[in-house]
């Protein structure tokens, strides 16, 4: 069984070399938040979301269609505990699948 201590880390896997889920550091002594349970928790106590999540425990999800997370057209970002799509170029809309007004054609 792997060390779970607060003098020795929280330690998982089966050689014991990775930090258990919702820790972090170099020791595996920082916890994250939520335990971050849709996510990565990173040495500095936050957690790396992957994509298509966000906030502090990867928690909220972004729109997403077949095209992928924001349509294939943006990114997801955290917004307080909810997951936007920040939209690039001309694209608009929730889930960036729309053009903004008075852009028109498939490329907006």
């Amino acid at each position: 069984d792997c060390s779970a201590s607060p003098e020795t880390g929280f330690w998982a896997g089966p050689a014991c070399s990775h930090c258990a889920v919702g820790y972090g550091g170099p020791a595996c002594l920082v916890l994250c938040p939520d335990s971050c349970p849709q996510g990565q928790c990173q040495a500095n106590g936050t957690c790396a979301c992957p994509m298509g999540r966000a906030s502090g425990a990867c928690l909220a999800v972004c729109p997403a269609t077949a095209a992928g997370e924001c349509n294939g057209h943006g990114h997801c970002q955290a917004s307080g505990d909810r997951a936007l799509c920040v939209c690039s170029g001309l694209w608009a809309g929730e889930a960036c699948a729309g053009c903004h007004p008075g852009v028109f054609g498939p490329a907006c």
